[in-house]
């Protein structure tokens, strides 16, 4: 099985830019490891990935 892509991560707060898990997004990573509601196809073609997206940094 192929790792997951790196996470990329903006901070609304102070526009940090970075990758889930690594400094200063250690915490993030964790909030990011959950299994992603099972959605049939839309055309705008939700993802699993596009959920971990919206489900960040607060």
């Amino acid at each position: 099985m192929k790792p997951p892509s790196p996470i990329s991560v903006l901070c609304d707060l102070c526009r940090q830019k970075g990758a889930a898990g690594e400094d200063p997004f250690t915490e993030i990573a964790e909030l990011l490891d959950f299994t992603p509601v099972p959605v049939r196809a839309h055309a705008n073609n939700w993802t699993a990935e596009h959920q971990r997206a919206f489900n960040g940094h607060p």
